[in-house]
């Protein structure tokens, strides 16, 4: 879980791509989805949409 976080840490600040980040973790896209969501819904990390941001 180190390296999990780590490789999500490296892409902060960034356009996230799940499936790269699944390909790097050697996870499926689906695994990643899903720690992503508990990560978010215990406020560990935030995710902006790129709609929200330019309004559209």
């Amino acid at each position: 879980m180190k390296d999990d976080v780590r490789a999500l840490a490296a892409r902060s600040a960034q356009v996230l791509y799940v499936t790269d980040l699944a390909r790097d973790l050697g996870l499926a896209v689906n695994a990643v989805k899903a720690w992503i969501s508990v990560l978010v819904a215990t406020y560990q990390i935030i995710t902006l949409r790129w709609k929200e941001l330019v309004g559209a």
